[in-house]
């Protein structure tokens, strides 16, 4: 169906497609979308919110719980809805009306600024008025990116021409791909390829997937496969082991889901803060949270369950096999291999080198209460040893600090236990919508000159909106808590991360955060550009025991985790800011190095000099490197990038200086 309908500009052609409504073509920033998407789901969006006032009476509805929404459509998306037309939908009574839903499902009308705010009433809070502004520019933004991405982004099963890109788009590859819908069709496949990776949601910035400089691969693309999202342990089982087995292709806020629905009071005790991404994935990059009470996500995994070169399915831990929350089809399917727990630290972040992973089981915490507040402090809160110090200790290390460039002040959001406190509704915060969508949108109009110092200025007075004049104290359920930002995943950024060793003093802490500071300041004098232009950020965790950990714990048992952001659509060019984006990222991680830090796998670490030789000599370890050519001799699942680091010439470093502990030994 192709429909034109006439708005105040000009008239724009929509295109219906099973995908939702995608725009056919690039659009500029005020356009008109077909407002059948509104009749097609009015009925379905009514009875998931549960509203009760008429269609007709335009109102503003704020949904504090809208990700436990079961359909697939809106949960995790769908935060405000408002409407004005006429109930027969045969007349449009108002300019403006959106549905903001997920990617796959929303709709737009709105022909300007102005001719949105005459939907609201005037006794509308200005509060509202301005979050309606903002989702009303990020839904038109996101449709643009939409519309002009879709040709990238869609892949054909078995054809070999077909592109697969990352969610930054800076990293792809040429593969023949597959999405498996179960466990004996991976098998198949890694029988008949000669090469094979996996990708997961894409959220990773570095080579360590595929790149352009791998030919003959076969990928499996776990983003398509919405079958191999089973949960595998039943309801009692993850409540008696506390941990839980979960398909490959389970992502963070799917497992959540599934503990909910069954009333199982456990969780994941730290974590990234996406919610779409996949544990697998996560897991394999040796990702992390924030809190000095754990280490990466890959610390907590308990098995993993994999096809290897061969084709064969095997289970492998280093714990009682029969204190494993299985189901009867694994445990019969899968030969069970206990190993060490030094082989088994190779297992827990293994960037799909050993084989394709189909499960995995991973360990839970209690579900308390968390008590989450943010708050504004001055700079020199982190920058002084001794106050940064204070803070972190406080909190044991259970923090978050941004900085935004141009600002003498930070967003500090801190958590702790309540326990016996009640459960808030989780409420995001109104700069969920400016720095997950309007943020890139906006910066990409203005600039990276000028206008990009209005633009932080403007990012920082949305960010600290809701705690700038007062902390915000919350309490949530604790996976609300540590997830508390929504859409990051329609925000593409270019980012790089690094874990520096955390002193008694704390000096080493302040001086890398004080480092991007100073970069930050001295490309604004230099060439009046502002290559960080979203901010610089910083947690703090406990050493990992993975054995390729880019904070090891036989080094340090504290680290700060360190990064700094761009928007990056790569679709809108500046190569002013592209260069000076590379001039700022040398400048920060020469020093951060020199205070023993070190690139998280995950981030863009993979165009900074002489960083192979780093990552060879301080992270790579001869143990890994032997254990990998055993499990996977015929180099079926090695990249390029990874033969490079692994294999061309010696590592540095032998093995973590530990006490071997021995293996459970009842098999």
């Amino acid at each position: 169906m192709a429909i034109q309908r006439q708005s105040g500009f000009k008239s724009t052609q929509i295109t219906q497609s099973n995908m939702g409504y995608v725009m056919s073509q690039p659009l500029p920033v005020v356009q008109s979308l077909y407002l059948s998407a509104f009749h097609r789901h009015t009925q379905r969006i009514q009875s998931l919110m549960e509203i009760s006032t008429p269609l007709s009476d335009p109102d503003l509805f704020e949904l504090h719980d809208a990700h436990q929404l079961q359909s697939s459509l809106f949960r995790r998306r769908l935060e405000f809805v408002a409407y004005g037309w006429d109930p027969t939908m045969d007349q449009v009574t108002k300019e403006a009306y959106f549905v903001l839903g997920s990617r796959d499902c929303y709709a737009l009308a709105s022909l300007s600024v102005q001719s949105y705010l005459q939907v609201f009433r005037p006794q509308q809070p200005a509060m509202k008025t301005q979050r309606g502004i903002f989702v009303y520019l990020w839904t038109v933004g996101l449709m643009i990116r939409d519309a002009t991405h879709s040709c990238l982004l869609t892949t054909t099963v078995g054809d070999t021409s077909s592109p697969k890109s990352n969610w930054n788009l800076n990293q792809g590859c040429e593969a023949q791909i597959y999405h498996p819908s179960d466990l004996e069709e991976i098998v198949r496949i890694v029988r008949t390829s000669d090469r094979v990776r996996v990708a997961g949601y894409g959220h990773s910035w570095s080579p360590i997937i595929a790149t352009n400089n791998d030919v003959g691969y076969t990928l499996i693309d776990l983003k398509k496969c919405r079958k191999l999202k089973k949960i595998l342990s039943s309801p009692q089982q993850v409540r008696s082991t506390s941990s839980v087995t979960f398909e490959c292709a389970t992502s963070v806020q799917e497992l959540e889901d599934w503990l909910r629905s069954n009333n199982v009071p456990l969780t994941l005790p730290s974590n990234v803060v996406l919610t779409e991404v996949f544990l697998v994935g996560l897991t394999a990059c040796i990702c992390h949270g924030a809190g000095y009470e754990w280490g990466s996500v890959s610390d907590m995994v308990r098995s993993v369950t994999l096809v290897n070169h061969r084709g064969e399915v095997i289970t492998y831990t280093d714990q009682d096999p029969t204190t494993l929350p299985l189901s009867p089809d694994i445990r019969s399917r899968a030969r069970m291999e206990v190993i060490s727990t030094e082989e088994m630290n190779h297992m827990r972040g293994s960037f799909g080198l050993f084989g394709v992973i189909y499960c995995m089981t991973i360990s839970l915490s209690p579900a308390h209460t968390v008590r989450m507040t943010d708050r504004v402090v001055p700079l020199e809160t982190v920058t002084d040893p001794v106050q940064l110090k204070s803070i972190v200790e406080k909190y044991n290390g259970w923090l978050e600090i941004f900085w935004v460039p141009t600002t003498e002040e930070v967003w500090l959001k801190t958590w702790e236990r309540a326990p016996d406190h009640e459960w808030d509704a989780p409420e995001h915060q109104s700069s969920d919508v400016i720095l997950g969508n309007l943020g890139q949108f906006l910066y990409n109009w203005w600039g990276g000159c000028h206008g990009g110092k209005v633009f932080l200025g403007f990012i920082w007075k949305m960010m600290a909106l809701d705690f700038k004049k007062k902390p915000l104290v919350s309490h949530y359920h604790w996976f609300d808590a540590i997830h508390y930002r929504d859409y990051i995943d329609d925000f593409p950024v270019e980012n790089t991360d690094f874990a520096i060793p955390v002193e008694d003093d704390y000096v080493s802490a302040a001086r890398g955060f004080q480092i991007m500071i100073d970069v930050a300041r001295q490309m604004e004098e230099e060439s009046g550009l502002y290559p960080i232009n979203i901010a610089c950020e910083m947690r703090f965790t406990r050493g990992s025991d993975v054995t390729l950990a880019h904070f090891p714990s036989d080094v340090s048992q504290r680290y700060v985790q360190m990064e700094f952001l761009r928007s990056s659509l790569m679709h809108i060019r500046d190569d002013r800011i592209t260069n000076a984006w590379k001039v700022a990222s040398e400048r920060i991680t020469e020093k951060w190095i020199d205070l023993g830090g070190l690139p998280h796998w995950a981030k863009g670490w993979h165009n900074i000099p002489n960083i192979t030789n780093i990552m060879k000599e301080k992270v790579i370890r001869q143990n890994f490197v032997e254990f990998r050519r055993e499990m996977d001799p015929s180099d079926k699942f090695l990249t390029s990038k990874f033969r490079d680091l692994l294999e061309n010439g010696p590592v540095g470093r032998m093995k973590k200086v530990e006490e071997e502990v021995e293996p459970w030994g009842g098999m």
